[in-house]
């Protein structure tokens, strides 16, 4: 993401002037052990969500947010019921994708008994 500041600030000890362009990564912004536990562990049924970024903040934040999160809601509990034995494939090692903007699998391989 990019973004420019509006004013000369200091962020990790580096100096930045009024103006100055800055290319924002987020690859490990939802993974911080602070704020989220076990934050490298999907978990449904996370209670007590602090604000991550999925959706931005702010005056940035997104307007389809409750749309996606419907989407994906019925989309895993329809997968989930029509197959209950579904895993992951354990003998497949998963492979991110390698780009400096997102974090994602090349593939997602998967395992179910009819």
């Amino acid at each position: 993401m990019i973004r420019t500041a509006t004013r000369p600030v200091t962020i990790g000890g580096v100096q930045l002037p009024d103006g100055a362009r800055l290319f924002l990564l987020f690859g490990s912004a939802n993974t911080d052990e602070r704020a989220f536990p076990d934050a490298s562990q999907f978990q449904l049924d996370r209670s007590g969500q602090p604000a991550h970024l999925a959706f931005g903040r702010g005056i940035h934040y997104c307007v389809g947010a409750p749309l996606a999160r419907l989407e994906a809601r019925v989309a895993l509990e329809e997968l989930t019921r029509r197959l209950p034995t579904l895993r992951l494939d354990p003998d497949v090692r998963l492979r991110h994708v390698p780009t400096p903007l997102f974090r994602g699998f090349a593939s997602l391989p998967v395992r179910w008994q009819a």
